[in-house]
């Protein structure tokens, strides 16, 4: 069990490291991409994290909670 643990914390941080770096890139490099696309991609993200009737499985809610964090972080970061 402690293995599987371990292979879910990989892969949260990976994803959460890919989605951090690729969205603070995107706002650096493209001036319309800012605060309120942000927040946009946010409400999807947890529109998407509550749509789960069919049970998608632990590894897809793994995903969308990494990517949500990456971007509640970079949303602080860009408001202070």
């Amino acid at each position: 069990m402690f293995m599987m643990e371990e292979v879910l914390n990989e892969r949260y941080q990976k994803i959460f490291d890919n989605t951090y770096i690729f969205t603070k890139k995107k706002i650096a490099e493209d001036p319309n991409y800012g605060i309120e696309q942000l927040e946009a991609l946010l409400e999807s993200l947890y529109i998407n994290e509550g749509n789960d009737l069919l049970g998608r499985g632990e590894l897809y809610d793994l995903s969308i909670k990494a990517q949500i964090a990456a971007c509640e972080i970079l949303l602080q970061e860009i408001k202070n």
